[in-house]
């Protein structure tokens, strides 16, 4: 697996994970609470954002879930 299809995983597990979270709230209120706009949480929720390092700090705290855990979907 090269690094391009490595970085798709890594994100398509993130989109997975926040989509799942996401579920139980709207996204216009996680975005008006995080400051994260809306159209950037639905890129999320598709899976075609890398998030930055503050995007996923953000949404965990949004969550109260750990970085790990929103990025992985584990929290071991």
């Amino acid at each position: 697996m090269n690094q391009n299809q490595q970085d798709k995983v890594v994100i398509d597990k993130f989109a997975e994970t926040f989509s799942e979270l996401a579920a139980k709230e709207s996204l216009r209120n996680v975005s008006e609470v995080t400051g994260i706009s809306f159209h950037l949480l639905m890129k999320i929720s598709k899976g075609e954002v890398d998030p930055t390092l503050t995007l996923l700090v953000k949404l965990a705290d949004y969550f109260q879930v750990s970085i790990e855990y929103l990025a992985t979907g584990n929290d071991n």
